[in-house]
């Protein structure tokens, strides 16, 4: 699915900008940022399933990694973070 494909603009777009809106105002916000996860995931996987563990692997080590930033502020850190993104 290509963002400018009718799919996209005309029903993957507003069924999850709807359902996030929903749940954002009447639910809980981390229900509607779980939400945009499996949307995002699900756009990815649309394109090539079997991508979708490297969006996963890297999603889990910046989150890591940015967790352990909070505490250390180390440079050599961020730098291969960077660097294993790039």
């Amino acid at each position: 699915m290509l963002f400018s494909s009718t799919e996209f603009i005309f029903l993957f777009l507003p069924v999850c900008l709807l359902v996030y809106f929903f749940l954002a105002k009447s639910v809980a916000y981390f229900y509607a940022k779980a939400w945009l996860l499996i949307a995002s995931l699900f756009f990815y996987a649309y394109w090539n399933p079997a991508n979708v563990w490297i969006i996963i692997l890297s999603c889990t080590a910046n989150y890591a990694a940015g967790k352990k930033l909070l505490h250390s502020k180390s440079k050599s850190l961020l730098l291969i973070t960077i660097a294993l993104n790039i």
